[in-house]
């Protein structure tokens, strides 16, 4: 299985020490984000002639960008932080192919000051993030990249139904989901969650593109993270399901750190 890391699960500052740390790891599947793993990086700093030059190195290190991350938030409604945060994404979705990487992902966000569900949930802020996603996609046909996109509980898009919504909504061949199951589970639907793996994959299958594993346990009363494979998540089958409908899908082992890499791959791959 294509088992990969997030970039700053590894202790890194520079594109030359993620590497180190990728090889000596056996990674060759990455999620990076550069603002998050190389230390300074910043919006404006991308040329084709920088991007072609880390490419290069990942390349010579047999190291895959399965995806870029640019940690954004298409809900925002200061619109003059929105403004500057979407002109950092398309920069990155400018670049992208110069990195070799197709995908750029992003979380769809929530709205107002403070993270509150039941502002998100609304019809209003759907409409709204909508409309700012189109902008988006605009400028992934126009640059010929993919966006990825993830669900959370919290945040505007909650569910397999909205994200198949927001898709249908969206009508573009360079959209695609990022799917991390735990991020859809929440106390009130835990109970439910091999049903919500069911669904994603039953309404977005064709669209998935990347898988994001988590896991946890109920400790006290409340959901408390443990490495994938270790908690109550069916774990084998989301694999399976994954595996079956989209050979070779980049698999992101998210929160793993470089000690528990090697264990938790083992774990995983001790499943079948």
């Amino acid at each position: 299985m294509n088992f990969g890391m997030r970039g700053h699960d590894i202790v890194a500052d520079n594109i030359d020490d993620l590497i180190k740390g990728c090889n000596a790891l056996g990674v060759k599947s990455l999620q990076l984000a550069l603002n998050l793993s190389v230390a300074g990086f910043k919006p404006g700093m991308f040329s084709p002639a920088y991007a072609k030059q880390m490419s290069r190195v990942f390349e010579q290190n047999g190291i895959d960008i399965s995806i870029l991350s640019c940690y954004i938030n298409p809900s925002n409604t200061d619109t003059e932080v929105l403004k500057k945060d979407m002109d950092f994404f398309v920069e990155i979705l400018k670049y992208a192919r110069f990195m070799n990487a197709g995908m750029v992902a992003l979380e769809t966000g929530y709205v107002g000051e403070d993270c509150i569900p039941e502002k998100n949930h609304t019809e209003e802020a759907y409409q709204y993030l909508l409309s700012n996603m189109r902008k988006l996609c605009d400028a992934a046909e126009k640059l010929g990249v993919m966006i990825g996109i993830e669900g959370v509980h919290l945040f505007v898009i909650d569910s397999p139904k909205k994200m198949r919504r927001l898709l249908d909504d969206l009508n573009s061949p360079n959209i695609c989901v990022v799917l991390d199951p735990c991020n859809l589970i929440n106390m009130q639907n835990y109970e439910n969650r091999d049903e919500i793996v069911r669904e994603a994959f039953e309404l977005l299958g064709d669209e998935i593109a990347v898988i994001h594993l988590k896991d946890f346990v109920m400790e006290d009363g409340a959901m408390k993270g443990v490495l994938p494979g270790k908690g109550i998540m069916n774990t084998k089958e989301l694999l399976t399901l994954a595996t079956t409908r989209k050979p070779n899908i980049p698999i992101m082992l998210e929160g793993v750190t470089e000690k528990d890499f090697a264990e938790v791959k083992a774990t995983l791959e001790a499943l079948f």
